[in-house]
C-alpha cells in the first residue's frame, strides 16, 4: 500500500540575536559547493514562491530549514530522488562520501551555538513522527538521531488521528517559544505514514539597537495607487553599507556577535523584476560590495507572516519523483512512502530591541545632510546570511509591512 507523507517546517525570527554555526569543516571541497547550493536554493524558492502567489504578495521563507528537511530525506534516499536531492545541495557529481556529506550539512544546520552574554538564541529541532504501523529502517532512525539530533515520536495515525495533530502542533509550539502555536491547520490523515517536523527559532538584538522613542508612523508607498503608514525604525548607524545609482542601496544590520547580518535590498524601481533578474553571483555581490559608514536608517518595525505549501515550488526545482507513490525512493521511510505535502510556516519580526542610545540622534538626523540615507519606505527585500559559511538563514520579499 503506498502511504502518504507530510514534511512540516515551522520556523520563527523574532527581533535579532546573533548566533554562531559550528565551524568543523570536512570534505573541503564539498564547502563551497553546498555554500552555492544554498543560494541557489533560495533563489529557486523565491522565484517558484513568486510565480504562485499573488502579484504584490509578501513572499517569507527560510532556505536553511529547508535544507534541514531535504537532508533528513537525502539520508533515506536511493536511486533518482537520492540524485534529485544531491543536485538540489550542489553536490551532484562532487566527489564524497555520505559521512562527510551529512556531518557537513549537519554543521552547516544544526550546529548553533547560544550565548547569553550576547543575547543569542538560535534553536532548531527536528521531529520524526511515524506512524506506528509503519516499518521505518531502524538503521535511518539512527542516522538521523545522530547526525540531526532527531527525536523519534510515533504516534498512531489510523486511530487516534486527533491526538495526534494535537501532540504535533504542540512540539512545533513548544520549540518556537509558543511564536507558532500550530503547524497543522486540519486533522492529520490516517493513512499518513510519516511526518517529518523541522521547528526554527531565532531571537536576536542588534549589535546597534534603535531607540524605541523615536519610532515614529510615516509613509510607505506600496505602488502608486496606494500608501500606507507604518511605525517606522530610525538611527544613524554605522553598518556595511553600498549604494549603486540608478539601481539599488543595500544595508547590512549585525546582529550581537558579528556572525550573522540581516541584509536589505531597496531597489530604485520595481522590486519584482529587481529579485527575478538576481543570480548567485550578484546574491553575492550585495554583500562584498558593501563598506562599514554611518548611515541614516529607517526600517519598518513589522511582523510578517507566511503559510505557503511548497511542492510545487520543489517540484520545479527538480525534486520530480519526491512526490509520487510510483517514482519516490524513500523506502528506508517505509515502503512505498513518498512526500504529499510540503507546509512551510514563518513569522519574521523585526523591532527596536536594545537599549536607549545618544539623545542627539534625532536632531542629527534631521540636520545632517552628508551622510547616506536608506529609508525603506518602498517595497524591499531581506536576507539574513551567516558570514562565514554563506548559508541564508532567512528570506523574504516585503510589498506590505504588518505591525
Amino acid at each position: 500500500m503506498v502511504e502518504r507523507m507530510l514534511w512540516l517546517l515551522m520556523l520563527v525570527l523574532v527581533g535579532a540575536e546573533g548566533a554562531t554555526l559550528n565551524q568543523t569543516v570536512r570534505a573541503p571541497s564539498l564547502q563551497p559547493a553546498i555554500e552555492r547550493g544554498l543560494i541557489k536554493l533560495s533563489l529557486g524558492l523565491q522565484k517558484a514562491s513568486a510565480a504562485s502567489t499573488a502579484r504584490g504578495e509578501n513572499v517569507i521563507f527560510a532556505p536553511l530549514s529547508i535544507a534541514a528537511v531535504n537532508a533528513l530525506l537525502l539520508a533515506a534516499a536511493t536511486g533518482v530522488t537520492k540524485k534529485e536531492l544531491e543536485t538540489l545541495f550542489g553536490v551532484d557529481g562532487v566527489p564524497h562520501n555520505q559521512d562527510d556529506l551529512h556531518r557537513l550539512l549537519s554543521d552547516f544546520i544544526f550546529s548553533v551555538e547560544t550565548d547569553k552574554q550576547l543575547e543569542q538564541n538560535l534553536m532548531s529541532a527536528n521531529g520524526l513522527f511515524p506512524d506506528y504501523h509503519n516499518e521505518i529502517s531502524p538503521e535511518y532512525i539512527a542516522f538521523a538521531k545522530n547526525f540531526y539530533q532527531s527525536e523519534v515520536i510515533p504516534l498512531d495515525y489510523r486511530r487516534m488521528p486527533y491526538e495526534s495533530t494535537e501532540f504535533i502542533n504542540r512540539w512545533v509550539s513548544n520549540r518556537t517559544e509558543g511564536k507558532i502555536p500550530q503547524i497543522l491547520d486540519d486533522v492529520v490523515e490516517p493513512l499518513t505514514s510519516l511526518i517529518i517536523a523541522n521547528a526554527f527559532y531565532f531571537k536576536g538584538s542588534w549589535e546597534q539597537p534603535f531607540i524605541e522613542k523615536y519610532t515614529k508612523m510615516q509613509n510607505f508607498t506600496i505602488n502608486k495607487n496606494e500608501v500606507i503608514k507604518v511605525p517606522m525604525m530610525v538611527g544613524i548607524l554605522e553598518v556595511p553599507f553600498y549604494q549603486r545609482k540608478g539601481s539599488h542601496k543595500v544595508i547590512g544590520l549585525p546582529y550581537k556577535g558579528g556572525d550573522l547580518i540581516m541584509y536589505f535590498v531597496l531597489p530604485d524601481k520595481n522590486l519584482t523584476a529587481f529579485v527575478e533578474n538576481l543570480t548567485l553571483d550578484s546574491v553575492k555581490e550585495l554583500m562584498n560590495h558593501t563598506t562599514r559608514q554611518k548611515v541614516i536608517t529607517a526600517i519598518p518595525k513589522m511582523r510578517v507572516e507566511a503559510s505557503v505549501e511548497l511542492s510545487k515550488a520543489l517540484f520545479s526545482l527538480g525534486l520530480r519523483s519526491l512526490f509520487s507513490g510510483w517514482t519516490a525512493n524513500l523506502d528506508s521511510l517505509g515502503k512505498g512512502s513518498f512526500v504529499s505535502e510540503v507546509v512551510h510556516k514563518v513569522a519574521v519580526e523585526l523591532t527596536e530591541y536594545g537599549t536607549e542610545a545618544a539623545a542627539s540622534t534625532s536632531v542629527i538626523i534631521h540636520r545632517d545632510g552628508s551622510m547616506p540615507l536608506f529609508r525603506a519606505d518602498r517595497p524591499f527585500f531581506f536576507f539574513i546570511s551567516h558570514q562565514k559559511t554563506n548559508a541564508i538563514l532567512f528570506w523574504g520579499t516585503v510589498f506590505r509591512p504588518v505591525v
